[in-house]
């Protein structure tokens, strides 16, 4: 392996790296793409940072849907003699599990395509992306959040959620988008709103939260190094905490 990798994305850098690391094979050294973190469907690299990106040794890409400019970077390595590691989730992945840090089985499907590419182990190592959760997650109240990633996750266990889909992608709410959930709020004791570091509520939504009602903020994009799962873990902290003491 060559000795330097550019990441499109920090988790991208997170997944290869723990692949290396489980078959102890020599480490090279991971650089993000892009300093600045934050919601990748907000990324737009500058010329320097596409200047890079081509000039460099090798080069990992997250799922397309997550940085569509990678394409062009792409092609325009076509003649290059160097790795590219392309990750790719599957024609029945949504959108948000395209975010496939907060999403243990889309992870392992990374992970098992790092694999197949790299071949540095006789057969694919265990997948250590396992979300050991302490309790089932008991909690009635609606969830409100700022970004869509998180509808399958939520859904998956239970939870009534509803997401400002435009809110985080330079889109205001339509009317019956701010009616919906202004009609949940009222027909509810209680509401969690679930605001992402970099992806805000839009005003008209935002001036609906009341004093009871209880606010998480959240980092769903994580960094490198890092841990890959760590975002999603923080998140399932805080909500287990929830289900002893919100009903």
């Amino acid at each position: 392996m060559a000795d330097t990798w550019l990441c499109s994305h920090p988790q991208a850098c997170n997944l290869v790296r723990d692949y290396i690391q489980s078959v102890q094979a020599p480490e090279p050294t991971f650089k993000k793409a892009i300093s600045l973190v934050k919601d990748p469907h907000h990324i737009e690299p500058n010329a320097k940072e596409i200047k890079a990106m081509y000039q460099a040794d090798n080069f990992i890409t997250a799922p397309m849907s997550l940085n569509p400019w990678a394409k062009s970077v792409l092609k325009m390595r076509r003649d290059k003699k160097s790795k590219v590691i392309e990750l790719q989730t599957s024609a029945d992945t949504s959108a948000a599990k395209a975010h496939f840090w907060l999403y243990p089985e889309v992870a392992c499907e990374l992970w098992q395509q790092v694999h197949n590419q790299l071949k540095l182990a006789p057969k694919t190592p265990p997948c250590p992306y396992d979300l050991k959760e302490a309790q089932v997650l008991k909690n009635q109240n609606p969830i409100i959040i700022s970004h869509d990633a998180l509808i399958p996750f939520l859904n998956q266990r239970g939870f009534k959620v509803y997401a400002m889909k435009g809110s985080g992608h330079h889109e205001e709410p339509k009317p019956k988008q701010v009616k919906l959930i202004s009609d949940t709020v009222k027909n509810s004791k209680k509401i969690i709103w679930i605001e992402e570091n970099n992806i805000h509520f839009p005003h008209s939504i935002e001036k609906l939260q009341r004093p009871h009602d209880i606010v998480i903020e959240i980092d769903t994009n994580g960094d490198f190094p890092g841990e890959l799962m760590a975002p999603i873990k923080s998140l399932i902290q805080t909500l287990e905490g929830l289900s002893n003491v919100v009903r």
